[in-house]
């Protein structure tokens, strides 16, 4: 079943600072894309923070739907990469900053979604084999 539970959401503001502080980042448009992997992790695995700018959409109603269009594509697509693999005691925060000044169609923003997860595997796997490697 394709869920979105809260404790697959990013939501202490300790966390998202460190985030946005420490963590690496990319472009995929209309997407900017935070990510940092924290380690000694017994909780979900995956934390994402999902985030539509007020300066582009002034009402409400139109974040909101960016919000509901981004959460359905993830959904959809994060049981494509199984979690994106990650090992055990390792969390991987996420954050995906809708920068794009116009509302996408469902299908664009799967396609942008796809992309981003395929980044993010590929990122990840690097940054844990350096990691190993220490």
């Amino acid at each position: 079943m394709n869920t979105f539970h809260k404790q697959e959401r990013l939501c202490l503001q300790k966390e998202i600072d460190v985030l946005f502080k420490e963590g690496f980042n990319f472009l995929i448009y209309p997407y900017k894309v935070v990510w940092k992997i924290e380690n000694n992790h017994k909780n979900q695995a995956l934390t994402v923070l999902i985030s539509v700018s007020k300066r582009y959409f002034k009402h409400a109603v139109h974040r909101n739907r960016v919000k509901r269009l981004t959460k359905e594509a993830w959904r959809k697509n994060i049981l494509k990469q199984n979690g994106l693999n990650l090992k055990s005691g390792i969390r991987l925060n996420l954050s995906l900053l809708y920068v794009g000044k116009e509302i996408m169609t469902q299908a664009q923003i799967e396609t942008k979604i796809n992309l981003i997860l395929q980044r993010l595997l590929r990122e990840t796997v690097n940054s844990q084999e350096s990691s190993t490697q220490l």
